[in-house]
């Protein structure tokens, strides 16, 4: 799928073995992939459909315009993309079950900061793992500022 400003998100969706009963969406850590999601997916409900894409940058998305050179990138760009994901990757009369390990996790705060009422819409149930809210700092500044 390609994003608003160019970036190609590959995306990987397992139906359901039958009727879908819910989905869920789970963003990987960073420097990792959808890959890293392959364990668990093995042990979620078949009935379950799960959407896994690579995040800007990683696996085999690329960034803007479909460059490999880092730019303008943010944890708020993430959410952005992930509220993309959504749109575009799974039905949008259901709730969705999100889950985010590090920057997945921090990828669903920040779509829940950009699009809060419909996070509260869409959103039936959330797992963080291993992730952080806040107080990310680095060469650039907070990540928040972005």
């Amino acid at each position: 799928m390609t994003t608003d400003d160019g970036a190609r998100l590959a995306a990987y969706v397992r139906e359901p073995s039958g009727p879908a009963s819910r989905t869920a969406v789970l963003g990987h850590g960073w420097i990792l992939d959808h890959r890293s999601w392959l364990p668990v997916l093995r042990t979620l409900d078949p009935s379950l459909r799960v959407v896994l894409w690579d995040q800007r940058g990683h696996g085999a998305s690329t960034l803007a315009d479909g460059s490999r050179k880092v730019g303008q990138e943010s944890i708020r760009r993430l959410g952005a993309d992930l509220r993309e994901v959504l749109a575009q990757l799974t039905p949008q009369d259901e709730q969705v079950v999100l889950g985010g390990h590090s920057m997945g996790g921090m990828t669903i705060l920040a779509y829940a900061g950009l699009a809060p009422t419909e996070f509260a819409e869409r959103v039936r149930g959330v797992a963080l793992v291993s992730t952080a809210a806040g107080g990310l700092r680095g060469p650039a500044g907070p990540a928040s500022a972005r």
